[in-house]
């Protein structure tokens, strides 16, 4: 059995977390206890996302005194970033690297996410006079020899 320890300066995200974690836990034969207080077998840190991570934020100064506090106890901790999916899916494959050698012992898989459409460029349909590849297009084709 592994005692998870879950931390976080937002405390709506770590509890959610963690009981997403508690109902996708791996199927080992025994169960995973899953905790919000320190000193597990394993311990995850949320990471904070780009607004809660402002220099003087309350949630930026508690996250810095939770990573204090788990150097200084010399305690290893896993950092996740990302969406609630994104760290459950980082979560989950720390815990199976950490799982005990067992014939048995499987990973409960989480269907990852569609990837997303990569972003497209639509120049050709860009109507706005200032775009760079217009000015540059324009200037390229006055500087080409004529004949």
């Amino acid at each position: 059995m592994l005692n998870i320890t879950v931390l976080g300066a937002v405390l709506a995200p770590r509890d959610l977390l963690v009981s997403v974690l508690a109902r996708h836990q791996p199927t080992t034969g025994a169960v995973h206890r899953f905790t919000t207080q320190a000193g597990g077998d394993l311990t995850f840190l949320l990471g904070l996302n780009r607004l809660e991570s402002l220099p003087g934020s309350a949630s930026n100064l508690e996250d810095q005194s939770l990573r204090n506090q788990l150097n200084d106890s010399r305690q290893p901790y896993h950092v996740l970033y990302g969406t609630l999916d994104e760290q459950l899916a980082q979560a989950m494959r720390i815990i199976h690297v950490h799982l005990p050698a067992s014939p048995n012992a499987t990973l409960q898989t989480i269907a990852p996410q569609a990837e997303s459409t990569p972003w497209r460029w639509a120049c050709d349909k860009c109507s706005d006079s200032a775009c760079e590849h217009k000015l540059l297009t324009d200037l390229l084709a006055q500087r080409a020899p004529r004949r």
